[in-house]
Formats: structure tokens, sequence, C-alpha cells
């Protein structure tokens, strides 16, 4: 068998501690199998059928609503969504996939899986159950262990060594090793030694992943393998998407390719070496990278390098198997699956290296047109100011004969100018490479957007391609750290000519002739690279005569929504549960006039819509009757304020209700090749400036997408009147001045009425509006790990002195706003509060699940600063600006990246500070308690009023 030689030299320390030299010799390691095995972890509550819109920022690439099961059964897996899965793991070339086991519901699922695979006859895939660790190894965990392993046994799909199925686990070293060694006692007694446990060692490596490589801490970590190594069966590390360099110079933390190769996969070579183990497993990960949107927690992509180097660092140590994390993972966006924004991108790279792995030629995707070359095009879908925009051309080699070709990208802007103009670069098609290309972004700041097109000559023929998703540049905001990846070869051929037409409510339509000869899946107009319009050859939704209203319920403590819903005054409306995936809504009976609901509710974001026609809207009265509280509220109100929200069952339920003006869900696939249709496109939350484009995409996956355009007096505002902006460049490493049209800076001011119920809304649209009370949704900033004892969240609207107010009673009533209100940049914060108590409290917060950066608390009755920074250091300063009880205090605080200042009435105070912010996470006016980053003990929530609230996107004196 193959034998690799590594070398265990100076290894790296991280977290800022210095380098230590470790001398250990070489190391060579021989597989335990004939070659190195390849899975993708699975997430099989994510399938091809579910509706991805308004929650998730992408979707499976081949996704089919005739895979969904009949409205109101929900269901995670469908049996033709998973033979999909069977057909493209086999075009990826890997072994199959892992199924995490923590309940009787995912043992069914994983059951499902063998049986698809069964019924398809596919001996090319395979399947490997995964523990999760750390589960109290009750006796119904015990069992339900047990009876994955006699599954895994007895199934001819399982993933085997020696003849041994192989079962494998997330984190098992939350388990200590003597509960490690009471499950595998229990699960032996009962099927022998006929399985293999390999244990996941993510914790046991944290010593010199913290706090260094010091011979100390490496001596520890190997302790600690050597401990789980004389338990089981052999030890593997899947934490390769969030092993990052902890040098923090910039948002979306990097891969750290050195610690990997040169530190990690060596001290478990090294163990794994010695005569006692040399016969044990080893398994490594490699992985595309981890952008979370919603907790703010984002392992960059860096396009497609992470997923190359980790995957050539883990090959590099000869493993006897590789897990990639993951297959379909759409909340975290680790998605190995295809998507619409990732095309075929990373089956074609995972393709390649099966075939390295299995010695075998690299070869073309079915239907290919070997005149494009084996080209990948990756870049940020979205960037704000300072950023670096960095596009990666990818050179993957295949059957193609023909030995270089020559390649240009050119950076068009939304008036199709030219914004950059890249030199020609010369690629061998025989060896996979990258071409990388920087724009710091502080050089366009008029720019809305950036287009890629790429000339690319071969065999003496030019041609251009420019059907790319464009870049959205923002000045202020950005939440989403996701890349788009765009084989060549899966650019869709077909054409689409369209016209623009006023309808009578001020409102737009689309008029779309599409031409070709692949048949369409799907045809969407999307705003802002959100989806606002699709063909629909159902209108399932009635549009545009309707009007649709999203509806979401969550509860911070498990609940129920029992009751009825109704419509008074309107002709007829149309409910029907979201159908997002993960997120059941099934218990309801529909009746003539009214819903009869009997919901279980939680964290977990639930939801569901209604339409109502647009005739009815002024008349129309949505009416929920719950035994938890009641809700009345005319819908003319929500559809012209945007949102109305209420705070139930002393603050436990939070129900939004929303006007949507985007897609509710994804359409039926159209089957057509050509064909003519119109798109109403809704009328947007806020002014803009909007960038609109169409999306058209095959029933095989290839994508074609149109340059941006602006609707009709929604053009450009790059013009005048301009203002100064402070960004951090990442090119500089320091801030700088550019100069931006005002109107694209968000400014926040907040209007204190009950018009939106338990909301404070602000003329920037609904997605911006504060919620009284709420912030429950994941990554929001009372999800979890934040006590909650008062007898309600929500403050109450007030007049004091003549003004209206919300009143805060000092418990746990706050105000929750959505990521990126308060920026991470440059800002100003105003509000104006009348404490009456002088305890220590919390006024503002930026925090979600992780810290974001702002603190202003008062102690007594004096202001005090805590700003965390990108390196989760905390920088506090006390001020002397008096806070008094029982009056009004206009409070400013503002940040120029350089300097924050502080003032109250004539008091001002001023502290040198540069630090960017921590995470991209929410804010709240009130409080958040959870301990730690500017929060102390003896701190509470706020008690007293609040008059007036703003927050810019800038420094303003």
């Amino acid at each position: 068998m193959k034998k690799t030689k590594i070398f265990l030299g100076a290894l790296i320390a991280i977290l800022g501690f210095a380098q230590q030299s470790i001398t250990a010799g070489t190391t060579s390691r021989e597989r335990v199998v004939q070659r190195t095995l390849v899975f993708s972890r699975s997430q099989l509550k994510y399938g091809y059928f579910q509706n991805y819109y308004n929650w998730w920022i992408s979707r499976p690439l081949m996704h089919d609503r005739s895979m969904r099961y009949p409205t109101g059964t929900f269901k995670h897996t469908m049996p033709r969504s998973t033979l999909k899965d069977l057909e493209l793991v086999k075009s990826y070339g890997i072994d199959g996939l892992s199924n995490g086991i923590s309940s009787n519901s995912r043992l069914a699922n994983y059951k499902k899986t063998i049986k698809a695979a069964q019924l398809a006859k596919a001996d090319h895939f395979t399947i490997l159950p995964e523990f999760d660790g750390g589960h109290k190894l009750t006796k119904d965990f015990l069992e339900l262990c047990d009876a994955t392993v006699k599954t895994a046994i007895s199934s001819k799909f399982s993933a085997k060594i020696n003849e041994k199925p192989l079962i494998i686990s997330y984190v098992a070293d939350r388990w200590k090793p003597e509960q490690l060694e009471k499950l595998l006692s229990y699960l032996r007694e009962r099927n022998g030694k006929n399985f293999l446990f390999i244990a996941d060692m993510v914790l046991a490596t944290s010593p010199i992943r913290k706090y260094g490589t010091t011979p100390k801490n490496i001596e520890l970590v190997k302790k600690r393998l050597r401990t789980y190594l004389d338990i089981t069966d052999g030890i593997m590390f899947a934490g390769v998407n969030h092993l990052d360099d902890k040098k923090r110079d910039r948002y979306g933390r990097n891969f750290s390719y050195k610690f990997y190769a040169d530190a990690l996969i060596p001290l478990f070579v090294s163990v794994l070496n010695e005569k006692k183990y040399q016969k044990k497993i080893l398994g490594l990960s490699a992985g595309i990278g981890y952008s979370n949107r919603r907790s703010g927690n984002v392992c960059a992509e860096d396009r497609t390098r992470r997923l190359r180097k980790s995957f050539e660092i883990a090959l590099s140590a000869n493993p006897d198997f590789i897990v990639l994390p993951e297959w379909n993972e759409y909340n975290e966006n680790t998605c190995h699956n295809p998507s619409v924004h990732s095309s075929f991108a990373t089956q074609r790279i995972i393709k390649y290296y099966m075939s390295r792995i299995k010695k075998a030629s690299p070869t073309q995707n079915p239907g290919d047109d070997l005149s494009v070359p084996n080209l990948i095009l990756s870049y940020r879908r979205q960037i704000k100011l300072g950023e670096i925009l960095t596009f990666e051309l990818l050179n993957v080699p295949d059957a193609d004969k023909l030995e270089k070709y020559d390649a240009q990208l050119i950076l068009k802007n939304t008036k199709g100018k030219t914004v950059k103009e890249f030199p020609k670069t010369t690629f061998d098609k025989n060896i996979l490479e990258e071409k990388c290309f920087d724009l710091p972004t502080e050089s366009i700041p008029d720019t809305l957007s950036v287009r890629p097109e790429l000339i690319v000559w071969k065999n003496g023929t030019r041609r251009k391609f420019s059907n790319f998703l464009y870049v959205r540049v923002r000045p202020t905001v950005c939440t989403i750290y996701q890349c788009v990846r765009q084989p060549l070869r899966d650019i869709l051929k077909s054409t689409v000519s369209m016209n623009l037409r006023k309808n009578n409510d001020s409102s737009f339509r689309c008029e779309i002739d599409l031409r070709g000869t692949a048949k369409i899946a799907a045809l969407e107009l999307l705003r802002d690279q959100t989806e606002v319009a699709g063909y629909d050859t159902s209108n399932e939704f009635g549009l545009p005569s309707n009007t649709v209203f999203q509806i979401t319920t969550l509860a911070r403590n498990t609940s129920v929504l029992k009751g009825t819903l109704s419509i008074k005054n309107a002709t007829s409306f149309i409910f029907r549960p979201s159908e997002h995936a993960n997120k059941d809504f099934t218990k309801f009976q529909v009746k003539k006039d009214e819903i009869i609901l009997n919901q279980r509710i939680n964290k977990n974001f639930r939801s569901f819509f209604l339409a109502v026609p647009k005739r009815d809207i002024n008349s129309a009265v949505l009416n929920l009757n719950l035994t938890i509280g009641k809700i009345v509220v005319p819908l003319k109100n929500v559809a012209f304020n945007g949102a109305y929200g209420k705070s139930l069952e002393s603050g436990n339920v939070y129900i939004r209700i929303q006007k949507l003006d985007t897609l509710p869900d994804v359409p039926p696939i159209i089957g057509k090749s050509n064909f003519k249709c119109s798109l109403n496109i809704p009328i947007p939350e806020n002014a803009g400036p909007h960038l609109y484009h169409l999306r058209a995409i095959s029933t095989t996956g290839e994508i074609l997408r149109t340059k941006p355009f602006h609707l009709p007096n929604n053009a450009s505002s790059a013009g005048i009147p301009k203002t100064e902006l402070r960004v951090f460049s990442d090119t500089l490493q320091r801030p700088i001045v550019v100069h931006v049209a005002k109107k694209r800076i968000p400014t926040f001011s907040y209007e204190f009425s009950d018009k939106c119920g338990d909301m404070l809304p602000t003329p920037m649209g609904p997605r911006w509006f504060g919620e009284l009370g709420g912030g429950i949704k994941y990554g929001e900033p009372y999800n979890r790990n934040v006590k909650y004892d008062a007898k309600s969240a929500n403050p109450t609207w007030s007049t004091e002195d003549g003004a209206t107010c919300l009143k805060f009673d000092g418990k746990t009533q706050y105000v929750n706003f959505r990521r990126e209100t308060l920026p991470r940049g440059a800002f100003t914060l105003e509000f104006e509060i009348k404490p009456t108590s002088s305890k220590p409290q919390i006024l503002f917060r930026h925090h979600g699940v992780y810290p974001g950066s702002l603190v202003v608390k008062m102690k007594d009755e004096k202001l005090e600063i805590v700003f965390v920074g990108l390196n989760l250091k905390i920088n506090k300063f006390k001020t002397n600006i008096a806070i008094p009880i029982d009056k009004w205090s206009k409070i400013k605080v503002t940040y120029d990246l350089a300097e924050i200042t502080v003032s109250s009435g004539e008091t001002t105070e001023s502290f040198p500070l540069s630090a960017r912010a921590h995470a991209c996470v929410g804010a709240v006016f009130g409080g958040q308690l959870r301990q730690g980053f500017g929060c102390d003990k003896q701190d509470s929530h706020f008690e007293g009023y609040l008059k007036s609230l703003r927050i810019i996107h800038r420094f303003s004196r």
C-alpha cells in the first residue's frame, strides 16, 4: 500500500501566540484501505422540493416542486429527492453520503436512504452512519445506537473496511472517554466486533488550536488522542470548515492551510504511527467554507480555494477516508451539492480529485461542449466598500486534448462601462490552476454593481462570456459573504429578450420572450439578488390580482398556536403553509370561512401565507383568535405600513405579519424550451436604488443571467449630493474616506407610533423594523443562552411629558433590531431616554449569538462605552457624562474608525479607537444580558422611557 511522508517540522501557533519550533523527525503512515474513500456529510432535512425563499440565500440547482408532498403534510425526505442525491453522488465519483443519527426520525431517514439505494440498484453508493457526540447515554439513546449498528451490519450499502461497516461521528469527544467506552461496550456486547467506530477529535485538539503549538500542548493533545484510540477503531478530524487562521485582518476568517498541513495532520499521523495504533483508521475532512448570514459566523470560502487546499492537504496525509462537510446544508452554505450559486463547480472539482484518487484519466461531464474550456469563474456575490473583490479563474483538467488557451477578465458597471480590464492570461488545460484578480472596492464608490465578462481564445477562436451574476456593491451593509461559482460549460445558451411596461398602480411588468433548445425549469426576476417574481404556470397565489402576506410564528419556549384564523370582509382568501425546509406547519384544518389551528411552535421559524384579493384589502380584517391572545388588524394597515407585530403569552410568543414584496415559493418546473410570459414586478418596500435581473435555469442545471437593470425612475443614485463615508480598506489595512451618494447610505429614523403594533417602524422598510420583544429567530439576540423570567418582553406604549414613548420595566423588556442595523463600520447612534432607576443597566447592545461591537451602558448615573473588536479585544471607556434619573437625556455616540465620541447635552468626550466590529449581528435597545463582552453580572435591562432613536451608517457630527 502507498506510503506518504509527512515532515513534522516547525509547527505554527495561532491566536497570536509565538511560533514554536518542534523537531519530531519524519513520520510515514500506511493506509488500512486500498485507496482513500470519500464521503459527504448530508442533511436529510434539505431536499430538492422544499421552499427555500424568504429564509435561505440559495437553493438546490436541481429543485423540483413535483417531488413535494401534498400541502400540509410535512416530510423531511421524499423518495424521488433521495434518488436525485444518489444520481448526483455518482456524477461526483465519491463513495457515498454520511447521515447523522441522533433521533428515531433520523434513523428512519437513514433506512429510507438504504431503501432508495436498493430501489435504484445504486451499487456505486454507500451510506455511512454518524453518531452525534455528547448525547446523554439514556436507555433510549443506547437502543437507538444499537438499532443503527444492526442496520449498518445488515445493509450491503454500508461503507465497509475489512468487511466491517464504518460508523463515524460528529465531535465524539464531547463524550468523556469513560462515557464513550460505556457506549461502545454496550454496542459490542450486542453486535460483537462486527463494526468499526471512528471518533471525531475536534475538542481534543483545542489546546493547539487555541493556545499554540508548544511542546506541552502537543503532548497534551497526543495524550488525548491515545486515550480515545485505546477505546475506538480510529480517529478523525471533521472540523476543517472552522479551522481558521485566528489572525483577524478582515471579516470572514481565512482557512489556516499551514496549521492543517504542518501541525494538526502530522500530530495525528505521529500518534497513529506508534506501534500500538498502526492498524487504526484515520479520517480527515475537506470543506468549501461556512457562510452563515444569520449568526454572523463566516469562515471564508475564498471562492474555490478553501475546498481545493483542504482537499489536497487531507489527501497528502494518506487518510483512509475523507469527509466533506456538507452535502446540502443550506443554512450554513457549506453545500457541495449543486446550488443556484455554485452550479456544478464543486462537482467538477471533486470529480477531478476522485480521478486522481482512483488513478484514472479525468473526464468531461455528459453534454459538455469541448470547444469551451473547463474554466470556472468564482467571486463574491455581494460586497461592501473597502473590502477586496477577488475574481478567481480556475482551470480543471478533463478530456479536452488542447494543451493551452488564453483568457481575459473584464469588469463592467451597471451602465456597461468598463471598470477594470485585466491582462490576458494563459492556462495549461492539463493543470489544475487558478489565476486571481483583485479590485479594491474603495476605488469604485459610485458603482452599484460589477459584472464580469470573460474573453477566451481557444483553437484560434475568440469567444465572449457575459451571462454571469453581477456583484452587488453596497456602501455599508453586507450580510451575504457567499461566493458565486460559474463553470463556463454550465452557462445556458438560450436567449432572452424583455420589455418593461408600467401598470396602473405604479408597478411594472416585464414582458419576456425566451428562445432556445434546453427545457427550462425556472425563470425568475430578482431584485437585489432576491426572487421577486417568477413564471408560474399554475399561478397558485393569484398574482398579480392578490396581495400576499406572510405570517411568522416564534416562541422562546414551546407553545401551541391554538385557535382560529379568519379574514373578515373579504370575498376569498388563500391559506398555505410556507413549506420551508425543516420548518413544518401541518396542524390545521381549512373550513370555508376560517382556519382551525393547533400548531406546536418554538424557536424554529414557522410561517404560512395568506393571499387576499387586492380589491378587498381596504375592508379585509385579519382575526387571529388564539388561546394565548388575540390579534385583530385591518389588512390595509399591514399593506400600507409593510408589517405588523404582536408579542403574546407574556413575550414568550412573537407573531409577525408582513406584506410580501418577494416571490412566496419556488414555482413548479416550466418544462418548455420556447415561451413568452409576463412577470409583474412588486413595488419594493423602500426607494432603493434597486437592481433587477432575470435568471433562467434549465432542467439539466445550466444557468443564464441577464445584465442588471433599473426600473424607470429608479436609476442610479451615483450622482450628487454626495457625502463623506469613512470605510476600512482591506487593501491598505487602514481607514480611508470615500465620497458616496448620500441617499445610498442607510439612515434609520424610527417612528414612535403603535400603528404597527409591537414594532418600531422606519421609512427604510419592514426589513429594518424594530421588534418590541421578539428577537427569537435563529441567530438573533434572544435565540439562546439568555435568561428570561419577566412578565413581558415588549416595552409598552406610553405618553410621558406629552411625548409618545416606550416604557421599559427594567426586567426583560427590549427592542430587537435586525443584522446590520448598526453597521460594522462608522456610525452615528442617537437616542433620548428618561431613566427611572439608578441601577447599572444596558442601554444599547450590538450582540446576537456572537458579540458584534458596541455596548452603551449606564453605571452610577454615568455613561460607559464598550467596543468589541475583530479579534475579540474588549475596549472599555468610562465617561463623566451624567445621566440623571427622572430627567430626559439626549445621548449621541459616533464612531469614525479612529475615534469614538460620546455626548449628552453640552458635554462631549472622545476616545481613540481603531477597531472593527467582531461580527455581523443584530442589536438590542434596553438589554441583552448575556455575560461577557461588555455585560457584567450587576447589569440589568433598561428601566425608564425612550422617545427617539436614530442610527446613521456614517460618522455625523
